[in-house]
């Protein structure tokens, strides 16, 4: 067989090669595609690439982003991310998934648009999500395409800033309370349910006016939270001090200042000498939440906290 009629023959089975290659790669491209449906981020199978998130809702404009492997929120002082709340986002966004091409009335719809960005602060990828501060059926499309698709997304955005960060302020629960201090007052007790000793008089605290402070403490939201360096005592002539402790040794100090119109509380929290290990782990795992932080009050719950005094 003649030189040029071998090399032609090579050069075609090696294009035949290619081709079934290329068409090999394709169809397990479009297999797993198929298997694991269409993903609405192109950012989804590497999500620990993402360093940014911008929010784009209804009411406010919300950026998370990762600062040494803690993620904050910009808007709150760049207090710190709700971490269960960040990761049901972060599943949200690796396993949201499009569906069919639908023709919604865009008359209730009310678009709200995520972006993520990378280390380098590229955009990797926009979408728009509507009705993405409720819970229910949730409809996307893209920049720069009309047609709105059905999903299968499912968590809500909340429009309040604070709804972004950890709520309530305190895991608290009153029957948890061994002893309470304020205003050089102190009650306290042996056993969980028993009736309070007051320490100066030794006798039992039969008033129950210490109710309204746990009842605040109970699931207490916080409206605002701002950093040490950006709070300005000085506008909060006013000052009180409270100081419970737990039948685990956990101390939980909160200081409130005010000017009758507004509670800020800062916490310090500590453990006992003698505490059991819960409390110290405890104190370990969250004391950053609160140290060089201050949290505004809603105005209810901080005046009850701040004008409370024991009925001696």
């Amino acid at each position: 067989m003649p030189a040029k009629t071998i090399q032609k023959v090579w050069l075609l089975t090696v294009i035949l090669a290619v081709a079934a290659g290329f068409l090999l790669y394709r169809a397990d491209v479009l297999r797993q595609k198929s298997i694991r449906g269409n993903l609405m981020f192109t950012s989804a199978e590497h999500l620990q690439n993402i360093k940014k998130m911008e929010f784009m809702l209804p009411n406010h404009q919300l950026t998370v982003y990762q600062d040494e492997k803690i993620w904050r929120l910009l808007e709150a002082d760049n207090y710190y991310v709700d971490l269960k709340f960040l990761q049901r986002l972060q599943q949200e966004i690796s396993s949201g998934k499009i569906g069919r091409e639908v023709m919604p009335e865009t008359g209730k719809l009310i678009w709200s648009t995520v972006k993520l960005y990378d280390a380098s602060g590229n955009k990797t990828d926009e979408i728009q999500i509507a009705n993405a501060t409720e819970l229910g059926e949730h409809y996307i499309r893209y920049p720069h395409d009309e047609k709105i698709y059905s999903s299968n997304w499912q968590i809500n955005l909340p429009d309040e800033t604070t709804a972004w960060t950890r709520q309530p302020l305190l895991d608290f629960l009153g029957i948890d309370i061994s002893a309470f201090e304020k205003n050089g007052t102190r009650i306290f007790r042996r056993d969980e349910g028993t009736i309070f000793t007051n320490e100066k008089t030794k006798q039992l605290y039969r008033q129950y006016d210490y109710m309204k402070v746990f009842e605040a403490l109970t699931n207490l939201w916080y409206e605002q939270v701002t950093s040490v360096q950006n709070f300005d005592e000085g506008k909060y002539p006013f000052q009180q001090k409270m100081r419970l402790e737990t039948f685990d040794g956990l101390i939980m100090e909160i200081v409130i200042y005010s000017d009758y119109q507004e509670y800020w509380a800062k916490i310090l929290l500590s453990s006992a000498r003698l505490s059991k290990a819960d409390a110290e782990v405890y104190v370990k795992d969250n004391e950053f939440l609160y140290r060089d932080w201050w949290f505004k009050l809603p105005l209810a719950a901080g005046r009850t906290l701040f004008l409370f005094n024991f009925n001696i």
